[in-house]
């Protein structure tokens, strides 16, 4: 993103019809990712991330006698999962449309969660990203990143529960005349990887 041009906040990167929820400060948004064992976010590191356009920006609205940057819950989730591609081993100058894609689907789906919708959400088209000057490769990768991720995490969850360790995700989208297309998305990052370095 470059110095001059503006910075999107999370109501951009959030689905339309998803009306908004109550919101959390930028020292609140710290807490709950540090539950989450990533102590080393801290305002700084935020900041950075939003200049480079992997995560939204705040809104500012004045709150407890002073304005102050808010948040939805949905950016723990996202936070989260730009930690995990670092790790995967992308770089931040190819992850603002990706994580775009996931700000969209973690909205919606607290949207779903909450009943938080203007809309009977299952009507709802999904929409069109501006992958301006991408090929349909680096879309679908882009697509396959943020699909990984979400199942990652929903396989995390339901390990949780069920004392199980799921190591791949496969993927069958069927037509309405039966044909298929399937794949098989890994779920698990190579032992070899390392954790992601600098910010």
């Amino acid at each position: 993103m470059g110095t001059g041009a503006k910075r999107e906040t999370w109501r951009e990167w959030q689905a339309p019809e998803v009306v908004e929820p109550p919101l959390l400060t930028r020292g609140a948004l710290i807490e709950a990712l540090a539950r989450l064992g990533l102590d080393d976010i801290d305002e700084r590191r935020l900041r950075f991330w939003e200049m480079k356009g992997v995560l939204p920006g705040p809104i500012r609205r004045r709150l407890d006698g002073a304005t102050r940057a808010l948040y939805p819950p949905w950016m723990v989730n996202l936070v989260f999962s730009l930690r995990h591609l670092q790790a995967r081993g992308f770089a931040l100058d190819d992850l603002p449309a990706r994580m775009r894609i996931l700000g969209w689907f973690f909205s919606r789906a607290e949207g779903v969660l909450t009943g938080a919708f203007d809309a009977d959400w299952r009507t709802l088209e999904p929409p069109r990203f501006p992958f301006q000057g991408w090929s349909n490769g680096q879309m679908h990768q882009a697509y396959d990143v943020a699909l990984t991720e979400l199942l990652r995490r929903y396989a995390r969850d339901l390990e949780s529960f069920e004392g199980l360790r799921f190591v791949r995700a496969e993927l069958t989208l069927i037509g309405e005349y039966g044909e298929k297309m399937s794949c098989t998305l890994p779920l698990t990052l190579p032992a070899s990887e390392a954790s992601p370095e600098g910010e």
